[in-house]
């Protein structure tokens, strides 16, 4: 979830909206139920990408922010997995079964 201003300001999943009751979904606001992003769950534009790696990614993924603070995307373990994937078939390192 990201402010009026493009900055991110925490993460929320269908599971948390399924969460909140039938009967208090009509006055239950977003605010309410959003969690607010790890301090580590931010990564800026100009991250290198060994410590992008080297960080834990949550169920929130990285926010990733230009210089300014605005959100501009999400890094998340699939696309880190799927870079790992790639990187190894470019250099013969994939494991076959």
């Amino acid at each position: 979830m990201i402010d009026f201003q493009g900055k991110p300001i925490g993460w929320l999943t269908l599971a948390d909206l399924a969460a909140v009751s039938v009967d208090a979904r009509p006055s239950t606001a977003v605010r309410e139920v959003v969690r607010p992003l790890p301090q580590d769950g931010i990564v800026g534009v100009d991250t290198p990408a060994g410590e992008v790696l080297r960080r834990s990614i949550g169920p929130a993924g990285l926010v990733v922010t230009q210089a300014d603070g605005r959100a501009v995307g999400v890094i998340g373990v699939d696309d880190v997995r799927r870079a790992a994937e790639l990187q190894g078939l470019r250099t013969g390192a994939v494991r076959t079964r």
